[in-house]
């Protein structure tokens, strides 16, 4: 198989969410993004926002580590999308994410994700 750079990484026990630098490039490097869980149909949705978003999240930009592990924390979520997908706890996930052009955002099937090593 090979490695696709666009993923999102799920870390239960750290409440972590890792998005690879890439889609941030994709998406324009937007000032704010937002992070949808369709809990129907197992699919999770990263786009950009606006700053009048109650639901946003600021990418630190100018961390010198956010190029290499853009990563954010949200115990809560990150429980949903693991309650979600009957994933296990104690394992870490991992799912491709797709562009899609006509809408400018990224989505993935959670039932599609794989496990990976904690980082």
């Amino acid at each position: 198989m090979v490695a696709n750079s666009r993923t999102l990484s799920f870390n239960y026990s750290k409440g972590c969410i890792r998005i690879s630098y890439e889609v941030f490039q994709l998406l324009g490097l937007p000032p704010y993004i937002r992070i949808l869980l369709n809990v129907e149909e197992k699919r999770i949705v990263v786009l950009p926002t606006d700053k009048g978003d109650i639901d946003r999240i600021k990418p630190n930009y100018q961390s010198k580590s956010f190029m290499q592990h853009p990563r954010f924390y949200s115990k809560l979520l990150v429980e949903k999308i693991f309650i979600t997908s009957h994933w296990d706890l104690d394992k870490c996930y991992r799912v491709n994410v797709e562009f899609d052009q006509d809408r400018g955002v990224f989505a993935s099937d959670l039932t599609k994700a794989t496990e990976t090593e904690a980082r």
